[in-house]
């Protein structure tokens, strides 16, 4: 999410920030730095990232993060007029 994120460029520097642990410190550290860059500068996203959604997809729940996957790409598409 965060390389897509830095990608439409709403974050930068992914390497530097996140970390590529499988630990749960390390997905919940990258959840909450996430969480903020979802919303976007200015709220302009709006995306919020519930509690039990970001639990499921830090234990790898395909389903939830399709469901965020396919939230985030209607908003990139509202926030860029594509």
């Amino acid at each position: 999410f965060a390389e897509l994120l830095e990608r439409h460029g709403f974050i930068s520097d992914v390497q530097s920030q996140y970390v590529d642990e499988g630990t749960s410190a390390a997905k919940t550290a990258n959840f909450s730095k996430l969480q903020t860059a979802l919303r976007g500068p200015a709220g302009c996203l709006g995306l919020r990232l519930k509690e039990e959604q970001a639990r499921e997809i830090m234990q790898e729940d395909r389903g939830s993060s399709l469901r965020l996957l396919y939230q985030l790409r209607q908003a990139l598409m509202t926030f860029g007029g594509k």
